[in-house]
């Protein structure tokens, strides 16, 4: 993100401008990098342009963007299955993913189950830094999704009359660049649906390790589709000159994301800050400045009404946000609870 410009506190009128003429193309995600995001739960997000998808210890979640007017969303849910090597189980361990940039990892100990994002794609790859033994290899993937899984080729399509999600022909790599292309086979007879997919003997005993086999999944929708978005409030950095205004995204009808855009005093576009890409729902957000930290705060109403709950992120331009949710400390007003009446009165006027 560029760092922002110094400048002076832009005229109400001057801000105006500035958030109206990015919204042509800022308010759209970018399409040239994926945004990424911890949640509270220290669950890794990654938010692409077609797709948003989490990893955690158990495992690794794909949500296709099927349109804005989608019920709900149809999140495909991937986990480690079965590892074996001719007739012989090969055992995993459980583990952490851990994200360096735009991969992420999980160390299983016998092999690496890692995920490659990008904005229009997550690659989903197995690596095998040493042999395991002789025969067939096979790797078994439990998949939980209401998309009806079913044969395409040599790929598998999970799909519903909205759209789904395309899961490509794998590949089987070696280090001495040798490829082999494999076919996904549909898997039903062990904890719901899944695919295996399968490496054969003979590649498996000639390969140079690490051998690497991956499968990437995409997104497709049955008619062009295209996100709605809001823009419901706006704030200022009077020292930096920076506006920053925030963007309710419809994921579904019962998802919408958040994320900070900031601009500088010209009307110039300077980058996203990630607010919530998660599965939640948060609506209404609005945003303040709190000039004692230099920092912006956006809240908004989170879940399903009527128990929705208030939630909130700070935020400095260019640093990602910080978790807010609870009523600020030693806030002596009667309002405080209603974030409407007394974030002004309290955030932007004492510390926090």
């Amino acid at each position: 993100m560029v760092p922002a410009s110094s400048g002076a506190d832009p005229s109400p009128i001057a801000l105006e401008r500035a958030v109206a003429r990015p919204l042509g193309s800022p308010i759209a995600l970018p399409t040239d990098r994926v945004l990424h995001d911890v949640d509270s739960e220290g669950v890794l997000w990654a938010r692409g342009s077609i797709y948003k998808a989490s990893f955690d210890a158990t495992g690794a979640t794909y949500v296709p963007f099927l349109g804005s007017g989608a019920p709900r969303n149809f999140p495909v849910g991937l986990a480690l299955g079965r590892v074996q090597i001719g007739s012989a189980d090969i055992d995993f361990a459980p583990a952490t993913p851990r994200r360096a940039a735009d991969r992420i990892e999980y160390d299983r100990g016998t092999l690496r189950e890692v995920y490659d994002v990008s904005p229009l794609s997550v690659e989903q790859s197995f690596v095998f830094d040493a042999p395991l033994g002789a025969g067939e290899l096979v790797l078994a993937v439990d998949v939980a999704s209401e998309l009806e899984p079913c044969a395409d080729g040599a790929g598998l399509v999970l799909a519903n009359d909205l759209g789904g999600v395309d899961i490509t022909r794998a590949v089987a790599i070696d280090a001495a660049g040798r490829r082999l292309d494999l076919d996904l086979d549909l898997d039903t007879s062990w904890n719901g649906s899944g695919y295996s997919i399968r490496v054969p003997a003979e590649f498996v005993a000639s390969a140079r390790f690490p051998l690497v086999i991956d499968p990437t999944f995409t997104t497709f929708t049955v008619t062009t589709t295209s996100i709605d978005a809001t823009v419901p409030d706006v704030s200022t950095d009077p020292v930096l000159g920076v506006g920053a205004f925030v963007v309710d995204y419809a994921f579904s009808a019962t998802d919408h994301d958040v994320f900070l855009i900031t601009t500088a005093s010209n009307g110039g576009f300077l980058g996203f800050v990630t607010i919530d890409p998660t599965i939640e729902d948060w609506r209404r957000p609005s945003i303040a400045f709190n000039a004692a930290s230099s920092k912006f705060l956006v809240v908004a109403e989170v879940g399903v009404s009527p128990s929705r709950t208030i939630r909130g992120r700070t935020a400095l331009p260019g640093i990602p946000a910080k978790r807010w949710s609870t009523t600020r400390k030693g806030c002596s007003s009667a309002d405080c609870r209603s974030w409407r009446l007394c974030r002004r009165r309290c955030w932007s006027s004492r510390g926090g």
